[in-house]
């Protein structure tokens, strides 16, 4: 009896902690670059993490673990004939040029800093739209 009580305690346990995800939707018909940050405890500040494509009507998740609170979010689309960007917010650093992660994008002295948007995470699924 003591044993299942444990396993029934332990499934218990592991069962609690919620996966946050945060789901990235694309409403519009062109491709879209994403970026975003979240508060890292260990590093003490706001890291950013990009690009992620997400194609036209598409949509993107990002696994977030047990992590609640604040996420900043960045999306742009560059075509020919028209460029669109999602952010009007905080400026975080970003690198134009290749897949990144850079520590402490509120403050770092970085050469590009692009407008993030901010909503909050909450157990479970989240969304996020990219609206035309």
């Amino acid at each position: 009896m003591k044993q299942i009580l444990l396993v029934f305690l332990l499934l218990t346990s592991f069962l609690s902690k919620a996966q946050n995800s945060l789901r990235l939707e694309n409403n519009t018909a062109h491709d879209i670059f994403s970026a975003y940050a979240i508060y890292e405890p260990a590093e003490k500040c706001w890291v950013s993490y990009g690009w992620y494509k997400i194609p036209a009507y598409g949509n993107f998740s990002i696994d977030l673990g047990g992590y609640n609170g604040g996420v900043y979010i960045h999306g742009e689309h560059q075509g020919l004939v028209t460029n669109k960007s999602w952010g009007s917010g905080e400026f975080l650093c970003v690198n134009e040029l290749k897949p990144f992660r850079i520590a402490c994008a509120r403050v770092a002295n970085c050469g590009n800093k692009k407008q993030f948007d901010k909503i909050q995470i909450s157990d479970g699924s989240n969304l996020f739209r990219f609206n035309p």
